[in-house]
């Protein structure tokens, strides 16, 4: 790492590697520092829409973007007791018409791949977990319990919800649950033979909660996203947990049919 980098960013989520991608093409130089040892698998679907897509582009990645993404045929808008169609596009290319650039589902992991890959090595330090942040006469301190350090002109938290940064800036507050929780998850499409239309973007719309899935991988799995208001406080890593079954289907409205497990 430089001595004297002019802006670090913590964090080598899909925010930090692509604000360093960004600043590069304006010729500021930022170099990422990531507590992981690796870049692991973490997460499930990334929807990238217009204003995403549109950005990618600009930094020279539309092409391999497309490459790992699938585009989804159509948006749908259901009914989330019936499933009966509110609204539907139609057309293939529905999306970049109205927009001006295309709508991407891909993994997340797949994403952070090629933006890491475009970043490179020399600018991307693993295993550098910050610990403290300080003011200095160059601007701010960042030492790791790596032993790495620097004195950067300006630093940028990209650390996700349990972020020393914020806890720099702001004195230790503590994030919120704001009462609205996701379930998300990944299921290869062959499960799925009674779902409509699975090569669509679709919202499912129901009183306090919506049901959010699109394809990726070709269209072999299906990435879903359930939002519920969930009356109970995340105390887990990053606010994440594996949910079983039962848990995830007793927001299902009376009368909808659970599946069996």
């Amino acid at each position: 790492m430089s001595r004297h980098p002019p802006v670090v960013i913590i964090g080598a989520g899909v925010g930090g590697l692509t604000l360093a991608l960004a600043l590069r093409r304006r010729g500021i130089g930022a170099e990422i520092l990531e507590q992981s040892t690796e870049l692991r698998e973490v997460g499930a679907a990334v929807a990238l829409a217009a204003n995403g897509t549109r950005l990618l582009r600009v930094l020279r990645l539309g092409g391999c973007l497309a490459r790992v993404s699938t585009k989804p045929t159509r948006m749908v808008h259901r009914d989330g007791r019936d499933g009966h169609v509110v609204a539907a596009t139609q057309g293939p290319g529905w999306y970049r018409d109205a927009f001006g650039a295309p709508f991407f589902g891909l993994h997340r992991a797949a994403l952070q791949r090629l933006l890491a890959g475009a970043v490179g090595p020399d600018y991307l330090h693993l295993g550098c977990r910050v610990e403290v942040l300080e003011q200095t006469r160059w601007g701010v301190g960042v030492r790791c319990s790596s032993g790495a350090a620097a004195d950067a002109g300006v630093v940028v938290g990209a650390d996700g919800v349990h972020s020393l940064s914020r806890d720099w800036v702001t004195g230790c507050d503590e994030p919120v649950y704001s009462g609205t929780s996701g379930f998300r998850g990944l299921v290869p499409a062959g499960q799925l033979s009674q779902m409509p239309d699975s090569g669509a973007l679709q919202f499912w719309m129901g009183p306090g909660a919506h049901l959010l899935h699109y394809p990726i991988s070709g269209g072999k799995l299906i990435n879903f996203l359930a939002v519920v208001d969930e009356p109970e406080h995340w105390t887990g890593p990053g606010w994440m947990e594996p949910l079983s079954l039962a848990r995830t289907s007793r927001h299902l409205p009376d009368g909808t049919p659970r599946s069996q497990s």
